[in-house]
Formats: structure tokens, C-alpha cells, sequence
């Protein structure tokens, strides 16, 4: 969901910062640089990425309740939910209020949306119109979905483990 996505900052030995930089001079796209990374923990972004992560169990309460309002609930938060995963982005590079928590929290808000957004849509079988139902439609694909997002992350995570290395290939 977010363009904060590809950072990670390891916080005691600042591996991830040197990544950052890296990220910054071969992208187009304006991350924060680490001179740009604010102090405070809890910044504007960080709070509307947090509002991410608390939507999560109201999102689920919504989608089980069986009228109309729920499913508008449902839908009206998972938008939100996107609005402000690119309003906090936006926030960040214009207010310069990046920080290292932020660029950790930002992705895990997504994926937890994301992932339970694609359980909940599999946990009610769709009507295929020629087929009737088929309750593998959602599943496969959100299996599919789920497991490139864990792979990515751990991909990232090892990509700045090893501290340059990477960049010399």
C-alpha cells in the first residue's frame, strides 16, 4: 500500500539507514534520507499508521455484521485505511517527519490490513455465476498474495543484513 514500504531501519546498528541512502540515490522516488529521519517516535504519520493497526479488529468486527451498514462499515474503513496509508506518506516526505519507527510500522500496517482483509474475503465463498460456488476462488489467489508479502519481507530483511554487500554485485 505504501511507498515507505522497501525501508527498514535497524535501530542499534543503523544498518538500515545506510540501505535507506542507497535506496534514495538510485530511486526516483523521494524517500527520507537519514539526515531527514525525525527523532520523535510519535509523529503525525505514525499516529495515522498506528490508526492503521487499531482499525484491524474494528474492520473484522464489521465484516460479521449481517446488514447493510456492516458491509459499508467494512468497505469504508478498509478506504480509509488507504487514504491515510497515503496520506501519512505524503505527510512525511512534505513535513519531513520520517522516522525509523514510522518506516518500520508503515509496512506491517499494510500487510496486517491486507492479510485480513484477503481471510475475511475467503472465509465467505463467492457464486461463480456458470459455476455456483467455489470456495478456492479467493483462496488461492489471497494464499498467493500472502505469501509473496512474508516472502518480500524476508527478502528485504536479508538484503539489509547484509550491510553492502548486495550493492557490490
Amino acid at each position: 500500500m505504501g511507498e515507505e514500504e522497501a525501508v527498514t531501519v535497524d535501530q542499534s546498528s543503523g544498518k538500515g539507514k545506510d540501505s535507506l541512502l542507497r535506496r534514495n540515490r538510485r530511486s526516483s522516488s523521494p524517500l527520507p534520507t537519514p539526515t531527514q529521519l525525525s527523532s520523535k517516535v510519535l509523529t503525525l504519520p505514525t499516529v495515522l499508521t498506528l490508526g492503521r493497526v487499531a482499525a484491524v479488529p474494528i474492520l473484522v468486527a464489521t465484516f460479521y455484521i449481517d446488514c447493510w451498514w456492516g458491509r459499508t462499515a467494512t468497505t469504508s474503513i478498509f478506504i480509509a485505511a488507504a487514504i491515510t496509508d497515503w496520506l501519512d506518506g505524503y505527510i512525511a516526505r512534505k513535513m519531513r517527519l520520517g522516522s525509523a519507527f514510522g518506516a518500520f510500522l508503515d509496512p506491517v500496517a499494510d500487510k496486517l490490513m491486507v492479510a485480513a482483509t484477503l481471510i475475511l474475503l475467503c472465509t465467505k465463498p463467492m457464486d461463480a455465476i456458470m459455476l455456483g460456488p467455489v470456495p478456492w476462488l479467493v483462496t488461492v489467489p489471497s494464499i498467493a498474495i500472502i505469501g509473496r508479502e512474508i516472502t518480500m519481507s524476508a527478502v528485504r530483511e536479508w538484503a539489509a543484513s547484509q550491510n553492502g554487500k548486495l550493492s557490490e554485485v
